[in-house]
């Protein structure tokens, strides 16, 4: 499985394993159905939403034949992440780009590693539309760090996210995450 979900006490995590975990209908399926077991779950007190080596999640998959029926149903489960009915935390564990730094944002607090990884909206770089998550990003980020983000494509290391606003708290190491071959 692509997507595990394991529990600590009353605390969820879940962490996406499959390489760049990148958005196609196998990936949303998984979350989906991870996002309703905790939901349908007594005694949770939170979520922790990270990702797997290198990678948070690199966006979507664009390769993936379905693409313009699949961002609708993207859409809405970030929507229903928005509206979760226990905190939940984006443990930024390497690169969050385009959906995968939308899923971070629409978690209610993101920790990023302060010495792996960059979050940026490649959208404009790579022709394609914002308007499925704009709403996601227009709550989440100021207008100009919005601005700078859709218009530029830039990377934004964790002190600049930190400093935009886009994260919350910046770490040396993640509680959470599983070490990838260059942290031993």
């Amino acid at each position: 499985m692509s997507i595990e979900l394991s529990k600590d006490s009353d605390i969820f995590v879940l962490t996406m394993k499959r390489g760049e975990n990148r958005f196609n209908v196998q990936f949303v399926e998984q979350l989906e159905k991870q996002l309703e077991q905790v939901q349908n779950s007594t005694g949770a007190k939170a979520l922790i939403i990270t990702g797997e080596g290198k990678y948070f999640s690199n966006g979507l998959d664009l390769e993936e034949p379905t693409l313009t029926t699949l961002i609708p149903r993207i859409w809405r489960l970030m929507a229903s992440l928005m509206v979760f009915p226990i905190p939940t935390i984006a443990a930024i564990n390497g690169h969050a780009f385009g959906a995968g730094l939308f899923l971070a944002l629409c978690c209610d607090f993101r920790v990023m590693r302060s010495d792996r990884g960059f979050l940026c909206c490649p959208e404009a770089n790579l022709g394609l539309p914002l308007r499925a998550f704009d709403l996601i990003v227009r709550a989440k980020l100021s207008k100009n760090v919005l601005r700078t983000a859709i218009l530029t494509g830039k990377h934004w290391k964790a002190e600049e996210a930190l400093t935009a606003g886009m994260v919350d708290f910046i770490e040396t190491c993640l509680l959470y995450t599983s070490p990838s071959p260059r942290d031993s």
